[in-house]
């Protein structure tokens, strides 16, 4: 597949968002044309929008901040020209604004608004912990559930993973050690979402010629934060190595980001990054087609058949969970269902219920109240609505269609 120039502009622009500047996948330059999405069409510039922005948190703090950043999505050209990735990169460097204003108080991610791949609940984290390292096991056990909103119920799990980010920041701590400090989160689902902060931030490089243009490029724009880390990579860029060494979910969650990296390595074509999924250790192969789904999703958004097409290249089995993947990207875009509706209902329909399944299961996390929760899933298909509120599941929705078709 040939990769088009606005195509290779958004796959910079994803790897940039994510923190990858990775010199060795993208050619040079790249990242300095994958900053055009930071600028709004017929020569409008987000840069004053993105600077009014940061006033507010200065000035009324960061609730008024991502309301107003909520408002111009919809009034202000140049905010609403951004891409997904590109606004939750302002959100999260407003996080780190106000956890800066705040006195490096982490009670202020509670004034953060859902939404924007939850980019200020990771900025209020990173930054905290750059002047807060943390002291004990104890204190870092209990710090997401004393300072994350009680709900939505996904907050507590975007902590965590914003700590993932924040400890592979400090200052002596290599990947081991941050996952090591992970695991004194209780239960698997705090732990793994510390685990992919972690992962994500490792497939970062600052120092590559790509980090430099953007950096140069944002000098402009008041407040905008690179993503830290410190590139300490696991080998091997993206290939099959890059995870050895790692078991269990850990083994897992390196492979969830690797994908990122094999994306960018491929010139965006996905389906060769699924043949690499089909090579890694077997416990995680499903989490590399898990990443290869959300990332393809971000830099293919506005064509989901081609998402679609690739999860099920591959392995029949897994194909559901690059779908999952794929879902969770549309999901995180403003903690809604309608994006990943559509990317559902664009399937064949036997991968329906799977993929219904997993919004149903995104979107449960994201929403406060069961009223909320019906809001959303009347986005999706009537067919499917009942695995979107999980009233139903895929297995109980396959047994009562498998009856009727017997009678």
């Amino acid at each position: 597949m040939q990769m088009s120039r606005t195509r290779a502009v958004l796959l910079g622009a994803l790897l940039f968002v994510a923190g990858v500047w990775a010199g060795s996948v993208l050619p040079r330059g790249s990242a300095a044309r994958a900053s055009g999405a930071n600028r709004a069409p017929n020569g409008a510039n987000a840069d004053s929008a993105i600077a009014r922005l940061f006033a507010a948190v200065r000035g009324q703090g960061i609730g008024a901040a991502m309301d107003s950043l909520r408002a111009m999505g919809t009034n202000d050209p140049a905010i609403r020209s951004l891409s997904p990735t590109m606004l939750h990169h302002v959100a999260h460097s407003l996080g780190r604004a106000a956890e800066k204003e705040s006195g490096h108080d982490p009670r202020v991610m509670l004034e953060c608004r859902v939404g924007y791949a939850a980019g200020c609940y990771h900025g209020v984290m990173e930054e905290y912990f750059a002047s807060n390292p943390p002291s004990d096991s104890a204190s870092l056990a209990k710090l997401c559930a004393e300072i994350a909103p009680r709900s939505p119920a996904l907050a507590e799990r975007e902590c965590a993973h914003g700590m993932g980010h924040g400890l592979l920041e400090l200052p002596g701590y290599t990947i081991a050690r941050a996952l090591d400090s992970c695991d004194y989160l209780p239960g698997a689902e705090l732990q793994r979402e510390c685990y992919d902060g972690v992962f994500m931030s490792t497939v970062s490089s600052p120092g590559s010629h790509e980090g430099h243009d953007m950096q140069h490029d944002m000098q402009g724009m008041e407040g905008m934060s690179m993503p830290g880390g410190h590139g300490a990579q696991p080998t091997g860029a993206g290939s099959v190595d890059g995870c050895a060494n790692l078991q269990g979910r850990r083994l897992g969650s390196c492979w969830a980001y690797r994908p990122l990296l094999l994306i960018g390595e491929n010139a965006g074509d996905l389906e060769p990054v699924i043949d690499t999924c089909d090579t890694v250790p077997a416990l995680a192969r499903g989490d590399c087609y898990y990443g290869v789904g959300k990332q393809g999703a971000a830099l293919y958004s506005d064509d989901p058949a081609l998402v679609g097409r690739a999860c099920r290249s591959g392995d029949p089995m897994l194909a559901r969970n690059c779908r999952a993947g794929a879902v969770a990207y549309y999901t995180d875009v403003d903690w809604k269902a309608d994006l990943a509706a559509n990317f559902c209902s664009a399937l064949r329909d036997s991968e329906k219920p799977d993929c219904y399944t997993s919004l149903g299961a995104d979107v449960r996390l994201m929403q406060p109240d069961s009223e909320s929760l019906e809001r959303q899933c009347s986005e999706v298909e009537s067919a499917y609505r009942s695995l979107c509120t999980g009233s139903v599941t895929e297995r109980e929705l396959a047994s009562a269609r498998a009856h009727a078709h017997a009678r």
